[in-house]
């Protein structure tokens, strides 16, 4: 499709761009008539060229874990799966590196949640600590697919 490939770069720049604001660009840039639906298929089709599929990257955990388990010694990493559906349940990752570093920082960990904004959504847990240099340190995360009781208490136990 032309108009994802003319998108590429604005998508790179920004990639919350509406696909109204695609339907003016091509007006005044262009003199085209764009519909918003094809300006809306247009940009998922540049965010997936950019950034690549979602679901292929959901799909590719398994390896992901399996390869950070054997090149990083130390690393604690859990991937969870829904046993019924084999979807995505949460993920904790806690490089060994990570783990060997914070000896060095104050025995004190700050967390924070934020929302993950994808077609799948879902949740970022982290935890830093804070090094000599008044600087923070990554020490774990953990990516869950709902804020609940039942994934803080796992990513503790983490």
């Amino acid at each position: 499709m032309i108009i994802s490939s003319v998108l590429v770069d604005q998508i790179r720049e920004n990639p919350s761009i509406k696909p109204i604001d695609i339907v003016k660009d091509f007006k005044q840039k262009y003199g085209l008539d764009v519909s918003y639906r094809k300006a809306w298929l247009a940009k998922e089709l540049a965010k997936r060229t950019v950034h690549g599929d979602e679901s292929l990257s959901y799909r590719q955990l398994v390896w992901y874990r399996d390869a950070l388990m054997t090149t990083n010694p130390g690393s604690h990493c859990i991937l969870e799966c829904d046993p019924r559906t084999s979807s995505f349940q949460r993920l904790f990752v806690c490089y060994g590196a990570c783990i060997e570093g914070f000896r060095w920082c104050r025995p004190l960990l700050f967390i924070d949640v934020t929302f993950l904004k994808s077609k799948y959504n879902g949740y970022l847990i982290g935890a830093t600590g804070k090094d000599g240099n008044q600087g923070t340190f990554p020490f774990a995360f953990a990516i869950v697919d709902s804020e609940n009781e039942d994934n803080w208490s796992w990513f503790f136990e983490n």
